[in-house]
């Protein structure tokens, strides 16, 4: 949020959850920092790297990155500016600008259709480094 308004994550968690409150669902989020190519969860910050994967079934992942439920916008939000939080703890600690590194947020959404197939919905917000400021 600004002051010029909700932004867009906040915009789309509330969308999502006005829409998805007509059927069963699980919507989940996980988010994702990219510095020097190494990966960090930022809703789960181990010590430990991260790495990239490719399976057959699910196409490139970064395994071991945590899917974290929400049930509200709020929810969503919440782990959202945690994940900022940690980014600028993490800009601290590594002595560089957070315009240095990438960040992935990504939000998903599951239900069943009534023949009860799987359907599996997702959006990413992408901050890519040297491109967060005004101009």
């Amino acid at each position: 949020n600004s002051p010029a308004g909700p932004g867009l994550v906040a915009l789309t968690a509330g969308s999502i959850f006005q829409h998805v409150s007509e059927q069963p669902h699980f919507v989940g989020v996980s988010y994702l920092n990219i510095y020097n190519d190494k990966f960090t969860d930022l809703l789960n910050p181990a010590d430990k790297e991260l790495k990239v994967k490719t399976q057959q079934s699910l196409g490139v992942y970064v395994a071991e990155l945590s899917e974290l439920s929400v049930k509200s916008a709020s929810d969503l939000m919440r782990l959202y500016d945690q994940g900022n939080k940690v980014r600028k703890i993490l800009e601290l600690e590594m002595n560089t600008p957070t315009t240095k590194s990438h960040t992935i947020f990504s939000i998903w959404c599951e239900y069943r259709t009534a023949q009860q197939n799987l359907v599996r919905s997702q959006i990413q917000f992408f901050n890519v480094a040297g491109l967060n400021h005004s101009r």
